[in-house]
């Protein structure tokens, strides 16, 4: 390589230098501190999770019975928890298979990431259910076929307040306090259908006691962990529903113990985990408390056509 190209490139890199370095590069998550906080609050709040919906005109209200069925469902991911391959399933129930034949009874959703400080609005993708035999028993002129979109997905909700602790045993005046201990409300949501209400502290003496309200915020049904989402649509029975695992951790603090352990079934939606420790003879602080929930959740949405048998 001659002298003059080398020189060329090393002027060549230190204007592109001295061009990156006066743009300044803010970040996009928000041009300050203030606005990021803001998009962080939309990401961490919300009470949605998976939302599956038919395709405008995907499959139109009225066809013809030798016209090729098609359903497009769109699933977008509207919580933060980020779905794995194999992780959701849409099935497609409600119509008679006898006359709708061939149409496959679920699909996988794929992996669709969440909602995050770079994309407000979540992944999405799009599945397609196809059926081109359709077959209208004799005398039959015209078919109501209803058609249940029905989503079920693993899911994960993490909470994470900020509760204040006491040792009453460590007696300071309520001036000097750096906080007091009061009820922490989850309202909003964290991101997730189902979520954490709110945390109740309380302390008698050296021992913290945290009554934590968990709650379905969606229009859903919670189901076990330990299901596949393959199953949703059937084989399920009552023991599967309303079961989450969860885990909680209180930082600073390794002698935590909750009941129920591991699992938590909820009634009418709701339930509560009772969470205690010795905490130090410390004055007044603030922590967070992380409440991890795993769960599969299912819910649908229906859409009635009309297939008309063809004039002959």
């Amino acid at each position: 390589m001659s002298m003059k190209k080398k020189v060329f490139k090393v002027i060549l890199l230190v204007i592109v230098l001295i061009l990156i370095a006066s743009c300044g590069f803010k970040p996009s998550t928000g041009e300050t501190p203030q606005e990021t906080s803001v998009i962080l609050k939309q990401v961490q709040t919300g009470t949605q999770g998976i939302v599956a919906n038919f395709v405008p005109n995907y499959p139109p209200p009225d066809m013809y019975d030798i016209t090729e069925l098609l359903v497009l469902a769109e699933i977008k991911n509207k919580g933060n928890y980020d779905l794995e391959p194999g992780a959701c399933h849409i099935h497609l129930t409600g119509y008679a298979d006898q006359i709708i034949k061939g149409m496959p009874t679920y699909l996988p959703c794929g992996m669709i990431e969440g909602k995050d400080i770079h994309n407000l609005e979540g992944g999405f993708n799009q599945l397609e259910f196809r059926s081109s035999n359709i077959k209208l028993p004799p005398k039959l002129f015209d078919y109501h076929a209803p058609l249940n979109l029905l989503a079920c997905y693993k899911y994960q909700t993490v909470a994470n307040p900020q509760v204040c602790v006491e040792n009453n045993l460590y007696q300071i005046a309520s001036e000097q306090k750096a906080c007091i201990v009061k009820d922490v409300s989850g309202g909003g949501g964290q991101g997730a259908p189902l979520g954490v209400s709110y945390v109740r502290p309380q302390m008698a003496g050296s021992k913290a006691i945290f009554e934590i309200s968990i709650q379905n915020f969606g229009t859903g049904k919670v189901l076990s962990p330990t299901i596949g989402t393959h199953q949703c649509a059937k084989d399920l029975t009552y023991k599967d529903y309303d079961l989450v695992a969860y885990s909680v951790k209180l930082s600073g603090v390794n002698n935590l113990l909750c009941k129920p352990q591991g699992f938590l079934r909820l009634y009418n939606g709701q339930g509560k985990i009772i969470c205690s420790a010795i905490v130090p003879n410390t004055p007044a602080y603030e922590t967070p408390i992380t409440i991890t929930l795993d769960y599969n959740y299912m819910e649908s949405i229906l859409k009635t056509i009309q297939i008309i048998k063809t004039p002959e």
